[in-house]
């Protein structure tokens, strides 16, 4: 499950799955477990725009 979550005066995208660590989408563009690479996004819209487009693209390659 992806979902935005607050981060101060951000956003930042996670990715929930079943018996798995949380991972944060970083600024390379790939998954991660380390919160201190994470994209923080400024605008909600944007925010979520992005988990969007990452949730097709999860869909897609299920």
């Amino acid at each position: 499950m992806i979902k935005i979550v607050r981060q101060g005066n951000g956003y930042r995208i996670e990715r929930h799955r079943e018996n798995k660590k949380t991972e944060i989408y970083n600024r390379d563009g790939r998954w991660s477990t380390n919160y201190n690479v994470a994209l923080y996004i400024s605008l909600e819209e944007e925010a979520l725009r992005q988990a969007d487009r990452l949730k097709r693209a999860e869909v897609g390659n299920d």
